[in-house]
């Protein structure tokens, strides 16, 4: 489910041992004119290190690609691959998750669906009444939106990778971790299964707030369907959901009522009704990422501990038993 990350800490002890790990290649960063910065970065299996003289560490990358040698994240990631990424990352670059704080995360599911994914791609109109951008560059095609703290990304991960499956990915980055939480998170709270249930109840949030459209009869609807669906279909339309004139409440409520209308239109006309098929498939993937273990409460004071002692198994239970 966690794929892009950054984690950043000050550790003078721990820069100039990443200085001498013979798993990375440094390369000094220069200004424009030519003058050596106080920066040094390096790579290693998608992950990239930076450090600063003054014993500042970031690490970006994807923790998924990471766990795949660096070569991909169309496959699935579950919670014992991400104890193992968080492992491997304590005993090649001693790199403490318990002191590596979050700075930013990324996280999503990949669906295999029956479906072509590119065609439920351009069926989408909005996120919350914001219309997405268009990304289409070959090899890449989906669809995203910048929010002013975090980013909507729905796209097609089997084209990515030339993949034979249709496999759909929609994912949330989050540019400001007190989405999450207003305490600091660290690497190891990844594995605590709050956060991870918060995540996931986040993507669907994020997806519940998603329209599209589906192949229907337009003459089937009543005359009140019709201009509903067009209010939403309608890009031009879709704009006297913001009116100026009325209080923002007034547009809240608005949108919500519009919403839950286009939505009941397409659950009664829709043919490929993609809707209840992909949550579906959402709660399956979060069951099937989560249910091999868990994790008890952990004390941050407790900074020593070996990540393993935490993780409890955990009996598999019903489909929905397990989140509701």
């Amino acid at each position: 489910m966690f794929c892009g990350f950054k984690i950043e800490l000050t550790d003078l002890i721990l820069y100039s041992k990443l200085r001498v790990n013979d798993k990375l290649k440094w390369v000094h960063k220069h200004d424009g004119d030519g003058i050596v910065l106080p920066w040094s970065q390096a790579k290693f299996k998608n992950l990239k290190f930076s450090i600063h003289e003054n014993g500042r560490i970031q690490i970006t990358g994807s923790l998924h690609k990471f766990w795949n040698n660096g070569d991909h994240n169309y496959n699935d990631f579950n919670v014992a691959n991400l104890k193992k990424c968080i492992e491997d990352l304590q005993d090649m670059f001693d790199i403490n998750p318990y002191t590596a704080r979050l700075s930013n995360l990324e996280y999503g599911v990949n669906l295999v669906v029956p479906f072509q994914v590119s065609n439920f791609i351009k069926s989408i109109f909005c996120y919350r009444f914001k219309g997405f951008n268009l990304s289409n560059n070959g090899s890449f095609f989906g669809k995203y939106l910048d929010m002013a703290h975090y980013k909507i990304k729905i796209y097609d991960k089997g084209k990515q990778f030339h993949r034979s499956e249709n496999i759909l990915r929609i994912e949330k980055c989050i540019k400001k971790m007190e989405i999450l939480s207003s305490e600091p998170l660290y690497l190891v709270d990844l594995l605590n299964p709050k956060i991870q249930r918060k995540c996931f109840d986040q993507i669907l949030k994020v997806f519940d707030n998603i329209l599209f459209n589906e192949t229907l009869k337009i003459n089937a609807l009543t005359v009140p369907e019709k201009k509903n669906y067009e209010l939403v279909a309608n890009e031009s339309c879709r704009w006297l959901l913001f009116d100026k004139s009325k209080s923002v409440v007034a547009n809240v409520k608005k949108r919500s009522e519009t919403k839950r209308k286009y939505i009941d239109i397409i659950s009664k006309y829709g043919r490929e009704q993609y809707r209840p098929l992909i949550v579906l498939l959402m709660v399956n993937k979060f069951i099937s990422l989560t249910k091999n273990g868990d994790i008890s409460t952990v004390s941050k004071e407790d900074k020593k501990g070996d990540i393993s002692t935490y993780l409890i198994h955990q009996p598999n239970v019903p489909l929905y038993a397990a989140l509701y």
